[in-house]
């Protein structure tokens, strides 16, 4: 096992879902491996950090609307992903979109920072985790995912723009967002929440290559106070 074939398996590897034979592969490369020895301890620090965070569900009917479906058609899909959120991280990525609250006299803000790009593998799906913090409650909030014609999410083939219409409690709002690489490309995915004609924006630079994926990182959006 190298470490490009670590990455793509440290879900199961932590959660211990994979064969002894893989088990043993995985045990042996991080032995030698001080990259991947670091980036193991930094998910499992992540992880079980975020399962100290309550991660409270959007309204029923969310997931089965969208990402339920899309994260069942996902053949790789982690246990948890099923109710649309999970609480665990591991190579996954989190892309955390702070809100404390869409006041009816502020605008959109500007995003603060460059946001590193994702690195998206035509060869298996990579998952993004979107974090929605929010301070209070939002009832009948627009969630959209807009996409370029270089990237899908899995389950949902040619379709470049998903919107929701949910709730979100205050707290934590984790969504596993399944991406898939369909061609060559450098461009964006904009994830977007709006309420009462306002709206929070966030880009995500993607790269589309042949096999190389992200590694562990946190990728964190400004906050609207």
């Amino acid at each position: 096992m190298n470490c490009e074939q670590l990455h793509s398996q440290l879900d199961n590897y932590l959660d211990g879902e994979l064969s002894a034979e893989l088990h043993n592969q995985a045990e042996t490369h991080i032995s030698g491996c001080e990259s991947c020895r670091a980036a193991v301890a930094e998910a499992r620090e992540i992880q079980e950090a975020l399962r100290q965070i309550p991660a409270p569900p959007m309204r029923p009917g969310f997931a089965s609307q969208a990402i339920k479906h899309a994260v069942n058609q996902h053949s790789h899909h982690r246990r948890g992903f099923v109710a649309g959120f999970s609480t665990a991280l591991a190579a996954s990525l989190v892309l955390a979109l702070f809100i404390g609250g869409l006041l009816p006299d502020m605008e959109q803000s500007p995003e603060s920072g460059a946001t590193p790009a994702v690195l998206i593998s035509m060869q298996q799906p990579q998952t993004v985790n979107l974090v929605f913090d929010v301070a209070t409650a939002m009832e009948n909030a627009t969630l959209s995912i807009v996409l370029p014609d270089s990237v899908e999410v899995v389950g949902f083939p040619g379709q470049h723009e998903i919107t929701w219409q949910t709730s979100l409690q205050a707290g934590r709002n984790i969504l596993p967002l399944p991406l898939k690489g369909i061609m060559h490309s450098n461009s964006t995915v904009v994830a977007s929440i709006e309420q009462d004609g306002k709206k929070k924006s966030i880009r995500i630079p993607i790269e589309v290559n042949d096999g190389k994926v992200s590694p562990q990182v946190e990728l964190t959006g400004s906050r609207i106070a």
